[in-house]
């Protein structure tokens, strides 16, 4: 209705007036040098050793506008990355959106529309949102990691693992933190096998496709740089 309409618009104007806003008025934080020239050096060299001590999945997209355009980024730089910051954003408004989804599905309209308020007023995430660090990159990707899990229970192919796999990756892929994921995801599978008495070859193959979409995607954002020649990758020396 109108009265639903409106609010999500103000929500939303209320989140992009703050953050647009905040984007070009923050000032340089020292991570921001850090992860966006990491980036530009990787889009650079192809080579994934010098930058921050990081998966370099959210730096390549930090400083890929820069990589476009030719532009220049330095460790050195006093200027903020503007251009990554913007791209930063956009992943704030993706966990923003699958945030309002999930508690659309839940609890309705009237759900969506307060998480989206708690969201958009919460000082943390608009902070996060407004500069070229990895945490909300990682958050986004993390929350649909645990929401394709739940989606994942509620199915009877094995090939539905895909989709919690190729989250928990891209998380992996963009902070060392998120490590973590993958036992926990082997342990779900082992224990719905066990809770739903699927066969063994239910079981193997949700494994093989854990194993290989984690391999495959870790392994793609560095470039597949050493894969197939048996080479360790540095991932940086800088933190």
């Amino acid at each position: 209705d109108k009265k639903t309409t409106a609010l999500a618009f103000v929500i939303l104007r209320l989140f992009f007036f703050q953050t647009i806003s905040l984007i070009h008025y923050n000032s340089l934080t020292n991570d921001e040098t850090a992860h966006t020239a990491s980036g530009l050096l990787y889009w650079q060299t192809g080579l994934f050793s010098g930058g921050v001590s990081n998966p370099p999945l959210l730096q390549l997209c930090f400083a890929l506008p820069y990589a476009l355009s030719m532009a220049d980024y330095s460790l050195f730089s006093n200027v903020p990355p503007i251009f990554g910051r913007y791209v930063n954003l956009l992943f704030s408004f993706f966990l923003l959106f699958i945030l309002a989804s999930f508690a659309y599905k839940r609890w309705g309209t009237q759900g969506a529309l307060f998480a989206s308020f708690l969201y958009v007023t919460s000082p943390s995430l608009i902070a996060h949102s407004t500069i070229t660090t990895t945490d909300i990159g990682v958050t986004l990707f993390s929350l649909s990691t645990f929401l394709a899990m739940s989606w994942w229970q509620e199915q009877n192919s094995p090939w539905a693992i895909v989709l919690p796999a190729t989250f928990m990756a891209l998380a992996m892929a963009a902070k060392f933190t998120s490590l973590v994921f993958f036992p926990l995801l082997l342990f779900l599978i082992v224990l719905s096998h066990w809770t739903k008495e699927r066969n063994l070859c239910y079981l193997g193959t949700e494994i093989l496709l854990l194993f290989f979409i984690t391999w495959f995607i870790f392994s793609a954002s560095y470039g597949f740089h050493g894969v197939f020649e048996g080479k360790s990758v540095d991932s940086g020396i800088v933190r």
